[in-house]
């Protein structure tokens, strides 16, 4: 009876050990599916939040493009960007022992203006760095960013004015440091 027993034991444990060798097939076999179907769905909504992103964002115009002024009334001119490199001048009433640097990029309405400019680019930045130059540590505290950019806007349209339409509308500064 006592070996009955033993072979009984021994056959249950050989039918539980195939058994749970042939459903870890079937299981593997299941999980495939839901694992390509997961990936796919990831790839799908990587792909769908792009094109919304991209759809909905307004495109940035650079310099190269065009002006429309004056060819139609309801257009608005495409502002033009002219960057300059840095520049560094000694901020007045400190005895050279205080400097201003700036990367500015001025705003320009007309494309011939900017074309002026560019050949131009060192009166514009002697006439920069004079507008930049003269201005005190006092001038340059809490409004000084919106004081300078008013300064080298009018420097720069007055330099500009009696030779070409057009003019400088803004500037925006990369960089403005006072040390």
């Amino acid at each position: 009876m006592a070996e009955e027993k033993e072979a009984s034991v021994e056959t249950e444990k050989e039918v539980s050990v195939a058994a749970a060798g042939a459903s870890a097939p079937a299981a593997k076999a299941g999980l495939l599916p839901v694992i390509i179907i997961g990936i796919l769905l990831i790839v799908a909504s990587a792909g769908v939040t792009f094109f919304v992103v991209k759809m909905t964002m307004p495109s940035m115009p650079t310099a190269k493009h065009e002006s429309h002024t004056g060819s139609g009334e309801g257009e608005k001119a495409v502002p033009l960007f002219m960057p300059l490199k840095d520049i560094f001048v000694n901020i007045a009433e400190t005895k050279g022992t205080r400097i201003l640097k700036i990367s500015p990029t001025l705003v320009v309405s007309e494309q011939k203006l900017l074309t002026m400019m560019n050949q131009n680019e060192a009166l514009v930045k002697d006439r920069i760095g004079f507008a930049a130059g003269k201005m005190t540590i006092d001038e340059l505290g809490a409004n000084g960013r919106e004081n300078l950019k008013k300064e080298i806007i009018f420097q720069l349209n007055s330099a500009f004015q009696d030779k070409m339409a057009g003019s400088v509308t803004d500037v925006y500064f990369a960089d403005f440091l006072v040390q």
